[in-house]
């Protein structure tokens, strides 16, 4: 069981927080982002460049999984009529 002084499950609450807020991971500022879905080149406060970080696909396959679930919910209308 993770008590207070293990390092572990102090670290969780703010790296939860810092990703939520899309934070720098030098600075803290929240300058991650660059859109709702686009990250920033670099940090505009300190100049971290974060195109040498290989974020893959995550916010597509995020999007897509998001746009299919609202789609199975209904939530969003199906033109095709099928």
């Amino acid at each position: 069981m993770a008590t207070q002084d293990d390092p572990a499950s102090s670290a969780a609450v703010p790296l939860l927080r810092a990703a939520v807020k899309g934070m720098c991971p030098r600075c803290s500022a929240p300058a991650l982002f660059a859109g709702p879905v686009r990250f920033a080149p670099s940090c505009r406060p300190c100049g971290l460049d974060y195109e040498q970080f290989n974020v893959g696909d995550g916010p597509a396959a995020f999007l897509t999984l998001e746009y299919r679930n609202r789609a199975r919910e209904g939530r969003i209308a199906d033109k095709t009529g099928s």
